[in-house]
């Protein structure tokens, strides 16, 4: 238990403290009245007045206080008063404090030190055996006092516990919301270039082809058709995207490896495809996060590849995997130069657990994804 400021002390706390002032008030004028009637003394008075006024400075410097507490009522039977208990009570009063705003260490060794003065000078001055309960009042008084301040401040630190717990769970909350968003945000990202630059980049190289066939009007105008026909599918699949992120979906429909290639070919693409049936009863995610892949990989074979295309997949026993090879048109770049779409790739993989392997040579691309076949697709 370590020292609390006094600004933090608990309500209960604070209650406590305030009806301990009345305690202190009520006594000093108890003492005054005994004195006035003649019960009391004047030493006795005057030990109540400086043991309540050095009290009244117990929440700022209650260690202090203590001391002189302890000293007022040991020494103060040197004054010979009639009775000492107006400045034992601004003794318990301190000891209170010191067990409110100091560690529980100092609160102890303060309890043992004003028990064994009291109690030393309930022996000296009333003479009464060391076994006597009349001598060990002073001794439980005090145990009751400090187990008291002791148990009020155990309730409190429980308290800051439970609130300082609330704010870590709150704080970890607060982590788990902003990392899920920025996923949110990379899965949106990822989708929508799935959706859009594979049809972008076939819309240019139409466009390219158009501009070469400027002379022949009839190839032209099919190629102008060709252009229109993938805007339209590349504003469907944005469309659909949108409005699956608009629902609280993810954007899963509508893909498929054979829409894909279908769509490949009828750019131009010459694909030669290798197809594992048993693909078909894998689930909708792996099906469909395999066809986005493939259209990454074959617009990335479009803008850096020539030749022909080998597509392949497979279904294992523990995972299904996608194999896209292609001839580079130029020397490899390296292994750093990955595009946004390549790094799409290996965090869609990653997503579900999967892999991607890319490997560059001279003569060859290739690009491998493995998935995880999960329960349902082993059934």
């Amino acid at each position: 238990m370590t020292a609390l400021p006094s600004g933090r002390l608990w309500h209960a706390a604070r209650v406590w403290e305030r009806g301990l002032d009345v305690v202190l008030v009520v006594t000093l004028v108890v003492e005054a009245a005994r004195t006035a009637s003649g019960t009391g003394d004047l030493a006795e008075v005057v030990l109540a007045a400086a043991g309540t006024a050095t009290a009244a400075l117990r929440r700022t410097t209650p260690v202090t206080v203590m001391v002189i507490l302890l000293v007022l009522s040991g020494a103060g039977t040197l004054l010979e008063p009639t009775t000492m208990v107006g400045v034992w009570v601004a003794a318990q009063v301190g000891l209170f404090s010191v067990a409110l705003r100091r560690s529980r260490q100092m609160a102890l060794v303060s309890a043992a030190l004003l028990a064994g003065t009291l109690y030393a000078v309930v022996l000296a001055v009333d003479g009464l055996p060391w076994i006597d309960p009349t001598s060990l009042v002073v001794v439980v008084w005090t145990a009751a006092v400090v187990g008291a301040a002791l148990t009020i401040r155990a309730q409190h630190d429980t308290v800051e516990a439970e609130a300082q717990r609330v704010v870590s769970l709150q704080e970890a909350q607060e982590s788990l919301v902003a990392r899920r968003l920025t996923e949110e945000r990379v899965r949106i990202a990822r989708d929508l270039h799935d959706s859009v630059a594979h049809g972008i980049s076939a819309i240019a190289l139409q466009t390219s082809a158009i501009d070469a066939s400027l002379g022949e009007p009839d190839v032209a105008r099919e190629r102008l058709r060709a252009v229109r026909t993938t805007a339209r599918a590349v504003l469907g699949e944005t469309q659909q995207v949108l409005q699956l992120l608009r629902e609280g979906g993810g954007a899963t429909g509508g893909a498929s490896i054979r829409t894909v290639l279908e769509d490949a070919r009828a750019t131009g693409d010459d694909i030669d495809e290798t197809l594992d049936p048993r693909l078909d009863a894998e689930p909708e995610a792996t099906r469909v996060a395999m066809a986005r892949v493939l259209r990454e990989a074959l617009t990335n074979a479009r803008r850096h590849g020539r030749g022909r295309v080998t597509v392949r997949t497979a279904v294992e026993r523990g995972t299904v995997s996608l194999v896209v090879v292609n001839q580079p048109a130029t020397l490899p770049p390296t292994t750093s130069s990955q595009g946004f779409g390549l790094q799409g790739v290996r965090e869609r993989a990653e997503a579900m657990g999967g892999h991607l392997e890319v490997h560059r040579s001279e003569h060859e691309f290739s690009l491998t994804v493995r998935l995880p076949r999960s329960e349902e697709g082993h059934r």
